[in-house]
């Protein structure tokens, strides 16, 4: 009797993710190597990290930033490209329309009732 072998679709996305997982682990030790040797680094490399820090994976930012050892790198690189990290009024409408809509909503509700 012949058996045959089936993968099923859980199996072949824990396969997929056991390959995306070496290259992710790749990329979190290239970057905090990058920043483990910051300021001792090109403007390429500054660009690869800023981009990484700024644009990436977030959970991948989040291994290379809570490292041991590297907050002093991780603050100074986050003071000499301030404007990059700097979060602009886009970025914090959604929380001003979340806490101001219900205030308005109070306030025109109160208005009504006098």
């Amino acid at each position: 009797m012949k058996t045959a072998k089936v993968v099923s679709v859980q199996d072949r996305g824990s396969l997929d993710r056991s390959r995306n997982s070496g290259v992710a682990a790749s990329r979190v030790a290239r970057m905090s190597d990058l920043l483990r040797r910051y300021p001792a680094i090109d403007d390429k490399e500054c660009g690869q990290l800023l981009g990484f820090l700024t644009g990436g994976d977030q959970d991948e930012v989040v291994q290379v930033t809570h490292l041991q050892g590297l907050e002093g790198q991780l603050k100074a690189f986050r003071k000499d490209h301030a404007r990059q990290f700097r979060s602009d009024l886009l970025g914090w409408l959604p929380m001003l329309l979340f806490a101001g809509l219900p205030i308005l909503g109070v306030a025109w509700r109160l208005l009504m009732w006098s």
